[in-house]
């Protein structure tokens, strides 16, 4: 149970973002806790969801941030 709480990290650099994703992430993982896969398959799988919540959050901020601007 305590990978649960990994998604969680993400309020710490991402913020809003991050900690509504956290959030879900967090969901995830402890739906993924109360399974009776093995235990390495629900690491595995907790971690997973771990990245894919950090890459959702920089994807999010990359698309919500003010970059260069492409002019002619």
């Amino acid at each position: 149970m305590v990978l649960s709480v990994l998604p969680l990290a993400l309020m710490l650099v991402g913020g809003v973002v991050g900690g509504g994703v956290g959030a879900l992430g967090m969901v995830a993982d402890v739906k993924i806790a109360e399974t009776q896969l093995p235990t390495q398959v629900k690491v595995a799988a907790m971690l997973g969801v771990a990245l894919a919540a950090g890459v959702v959050v920089l994807v999010v901020a990359g698309l919500l941030s003010d970059g260069p601007e492409l002019s002619d």
